[in-house]
């Protein structure tokens, strides 16, 4: 009996052990951040990173304008002065983010991870870029079944002109107001500006891509070959411009403007030569959104509905989305095949050209894993911004490849620039060998010229053609009998 409860008592000591929670710091020596941070982050993975940046910015902020003080003592310098830096940061925003965090958990093949920047303060800068606040993505619920890449993304990309106009305002000045007036004239044969297209680019990005690794496609008069990819890429907001472009160019002869139930489109009248004809190029506008489109084919956008076919309710896109948020600011698939018809074409390739198959090695270890499908996502939540991925690498193994790739990818550029830099010396040399010569005989004809010039003005100059001679009139004949 004793030996039972000793057992049982061992038991739940060990129990109580491996399951204690983590000691935190109290509170007094905690980092204020810490709990709001890693409140959105997952503990106790092959990954964990946290750094408290509260004051950091700031402090490299007045590091680097003490620097630029001391080069304007010895290099004075007026667009220097007009330079204020703090006040440039703080219009950036990035002076805003007070943590920073990082996890990563494996799960089978696939790691669940996570990233998250705080900032409770209300979003401004460019940490608006990605879009102000999240709403459910909409891509999965039309993109074909079949895709090998799929995204959308949210851009305040008219936030972004105002924070670039008001840095340059700080630097230039009323200059600033000659360039916004460029920007508020038509642009060359449509109606619309440049300024009316910029204050809509509040807006969402989306695109499709399926390759068709068993149908290649070769350029006319080039060896390169690649498979048949159908692609779409829409942009929200700028179905006004659409219509300018079928306003202005519409009556053109080379282009084909049709109006269906679905769309409003504007192709090409004449298909494209070679191989190429499978392409049928098209500029749409979707009534029902307004939402424009760059295709490859109508054909490819009519594809875009809800249904059973969906992306959605594929079982690849359940697998690649587990456990991601379903709305944010962006997201994107990628399909189990995608990688492995990338690497697959380049292998072709390689075995053609020899750059390629340099870059391939590089590519090769870049790439994820193939077979295997992921999904990645971010948006805003009122205390920060979050970005979630299933991915074939950890945080650490993507920091691992770029430390080892990029020594590789910068070998390879030095294979290639090196060679090319000596050779255009050696050029540069020899035609700097000859330059002296021409200008020395240069200067000593126009040395010569300049002489002439002073003792027979009248000789270096050419005389002046002879003015024509009179023609003489000729007399009318007489009538004969006179």
């Amino acid at each position: 009996m004793r030996k039972l409860l000793a057992s049982l008592l061992c038991v739940s000591l060990l129990l109580a052990v491996g399951c204690a929670a983590v000691d935190v710091l109290p509170e007094k020596n905690r980092s204020a951040n810490f709990i709001p941070t890693t409140k959105h982050l997952d503990l106790g993975g092959t990954v964990f990173f946290y750094a408290d940046l509260n004051g950091d910015i700031e402090k490299l902020t007045a590091f680097v304008t003490t620097v630029l003080d001391e080069i304007k003592k010895e290099n004075p310098d007026p667009d220097l002065d007009k330079i204020d830096l703090p006040k440039l940061v703080a219009l950036l925003g990035f002076n805003q983010i007070q943590a920073v965090g990082l996890s990563s958990y494996q799960d089978g093949a696939i790691f669940h991870n996570k990233g998250f920047l705080y900032h409770p303060a209300a979003k401004a800068g460019f940490l608006r870029l990605l879009g102000d606040k999240s709403r459910p993505f909409e891509t999965p619920n039309w993109a074909p079944a079949d895709a090998d890449l799929v995204f959308e993304q949210d851009y305040n990309l008219h936030g972004a002109f105002h924070v670039v106009v008001s840095m340059l305002r700080e630097v230039m000045g009323a200059k600033v107001d000659e360039l916004l007036a460029e920007l508020k004239k038509p642009i060359p044969q449509l109606h619309v500006t440049a300024l009316q297209i910029i204050k809509e680019l509040d807006t969402r990005v989306v695109g499709v891509v399926r390759i068709h690794e068993d149908q290649m496609i070769s350029l006319p008069d080039e060896e390169i070959e690649f498979p048949y990819t159908e692609m779409a890429i829409g942009v929200d907001g700028l179905g006004f411009v659409f219509d300018d472009l079928v306003e202005s160019f519409g009556a053109m002869p080379m282009i084909k403007v049709t109006a269906a139930e679905d769309f409003h489109s504007i192709e090409m009248g004449q298909p494209l030569p070679g191989s190429l004809a499978v392409f049928a190029p098209v500029l749409a506008k979707e009534k029902k959104t307004g939402r424009i489109y760059v295709a490859t084919s109508l054909k490819l956008l009519r594809e875009f509905v809800a249904g059973p076919k969906a992306l959605g309710k594929s079982k690849v896109f359940a697998l690649a989305s587990r456990g991601l948020p379903k709305s944010g600011s962006g997201m994107t698939f990628v399909s189990d095949k995608f990688v492995g018809k990338v690497i697959g074409w380049m292998t072709r390739m390689a075995e053609k050209k020899e750059e390629v198959k340099s870059m391939l090695g590089v590519f090769g270890a870049i790439m994820p894993e193939t077979g295997i499908p992921m999904a990645s996502c971010n948006g805003m939540v009122p205390d920060g911004m979050f970005f979630a991925s299933n991915s074939s690498a950890s945080h650490k193994a993507t920091i691992l490849t770029l430390g080892y790739a990029n020594p590789m990818m910068i070998g390879i550029l030095a294979a290639v620039a090196i060679p090319a830099f000596i050779d255009y010396k050696r050029k540069s040399e020899a035609i700097g060998a000859i330059g002296p010569i021409e200008a020395q005989e240069l200067r000593k004809a126009q040395e010569e010229l300049d002489k002439a010039i002073e003792a027979k003005p009248e000789a270096a100059q050419p005389a002046p053609p002879p003015p024509p001679k009179p023609v003489p009139a000729k007399k009318p004949k007489s009538p004969k009998g006179k």
